[in-house]
């Protein structure tokens, strides 16, 4: 969250808001297709982060190390990592976009509220779902579906013809 901001500042000042979130538009493609590239079995690191640790479960520098050590052995988890990664430092993008883009439609500050509020919904609304579709079982289907829905919702953002349309597509 610290180099996407600075590069989404740089996109909207350079090429406008509307480039940002094609930009994120893009990453999200980028990460689906390498989760669609995952080979190998996902699943079971928890166990394997455990083993990996020395005995002290409550020590929680002890437990993240414990985690990058599987990272570092998991070829499957390194892609997940990093197709996240990419993708949340392009989120960060449309952050910086999103007073630019409500300029754009003329409500500025008020307007940057409610694509906010938007997303929030959205974002609870998703969490809501995913412990009904059991994501836990269904882990790399749900990640390409999630990456490709951020790259249409953020086009589609990108490209809005009215306001309303922003919202109800930062809704989703």
């Amino acid at each position: 969250h610290m180099l996407g901001p600075v590069l989404g500042g740089l996109a909207v000042a350079g090429f406008g808001a509307q480039a940002a979130f094609l930009l994120d538009a893009a990453s999200s493609v980028v990460a689906a297709a390498l989760v669609i590239g995952i080979r190998g079995c996902v699943g079971g690191s928890a166990r394997r982060v455990q083993d990996a640790g020395d005995g002290h479960r409550d020590d929680a520098d002890r437990s993240m190390l414990a985690g990058m050590r599987v990272l570092a052995t998991d070829p499957v988890l390194r892609l997940l990592a990093a197709g996240w990664a990419g993708m949340c430092v392009c989120f960060a993008f449309v952050t910086a976009a999103e007073l630019p883009l409500a300029v754009e439609f003329g409500v500025d500050e008020l307007g940057l509220g409610a694509i906010v509020t938007s997303w929030c919904i959205g974002s609870l609304f998703g969490a809501w779902l995913a412990r009904r579709v059991r994501v836990e079982q269904r882990g790399p289907q749900v990640l390409v579906l999630n990456a490709l829905a951020c790259a249409v919702v953020f086009a589609a953002t990108g490209v809005a013809p009215a306001f309303w349309c922003v919202l109800v597509l930062m809704a989703i």
